[in-house]
């Protein structure tokens, strides 16, 4: 696996329709949201990839992140 950051719609045209794309979502409520809108909401509408949306209190297991698994 690898991680890929930046412009969302860039960074999508360049991952192959077979990936699994792991998208960190922030929660915004209110006021913030409606202003800014929903860059999650816009991911999901507009990739044909699986996706797997990953909030702000998401933990990984330990052997993940350590990489021992």
């Amino acid at each position: 696996w690898r991680v890929v950051e930046g412009d969302f719609r860039r960074v999508i045209q360049e991952i192959p329709r077979t990936a699994l794309v792991v998208f960190g979502a922030f929660g915004r409520k209110g006021v913030r949201k409606r202003v800014l809108g929903s860059r999650a909401h816009e991911v999901l509408r507009s990739v044909p990839y699986n996706l797997l949306m990953v909030g702000p209190r998401a933990q990984a297991p330990g052997a993940l992140l350590s990489g021992e698994a």
